[in-house]
């Protein structure tokens, strides 16, 4: 029986393919867990249009994407944050920090899943900061952490 999978299956494949399984394997257990339909014309036709449109939104972002890469390639941003006398901050400074700054400065609104910093930021300096816009387009930001003056 030929099968369209709805979603994605270790062993069959990804979703919107059309696979063929036995009868008894997708009647009792891809079509009652939703994990496959049918595939009839018309469920196959609503897939490659959805499929269609996903590729499109996808082109769409990436180029978004890439174009806020190249407006802040090669910037610095300043967070000022409260420090002690040997540069060691009284907190840290978070990738929502980070985020609320690039938005302010740049107005680029980014999410801080995108900022990719293993730990917070807890010392005074220059650090440089992985962004990761999409799945292929990734910035190295400049993040200098000044001493709040009082």
């Amino acid at each position: 029986m030929k099968v369209i999978l709805l979603k994605d299956h270790p062993s069959l494949g990804k979703e919107g393919e059309v696979v063929n399984v036995s009868d008894g394997f997708a009647r009792n257990f891809l079509i009652p867990r939703g994990i496959a339909a049918e595939a009839t014309p018309g469920i196959v036709q609503v897939f490659q249009e959805k499929k269609a449109s996903l590729k499109q939104r996808e082109a769409k972002d990436r180029a978004a994407a890439l174009a806020i890469a190249e407006a802040l390639k090669g910037k610095r941003i300043v967070i000022p944050a409260e420090a002690g006398e040997k540069g060691r901050l009284f907190g840290s400074v978070t990738n929502q920090q980070i985020v609320e700054t690039i938005e302010a400065l740049f107005g680029y609104h980014l999410d801080k899943k995108m900022v990719m910093l293993d730990e917070s930021i807890r010392s005074v300096g220059v650090h440089k900061v992985p962004i990761k816009l999409f799945r292929d387009v990734h910035l190295e930001l400049e993040v200098e952490v000044v001493k709040k003056e009082d």
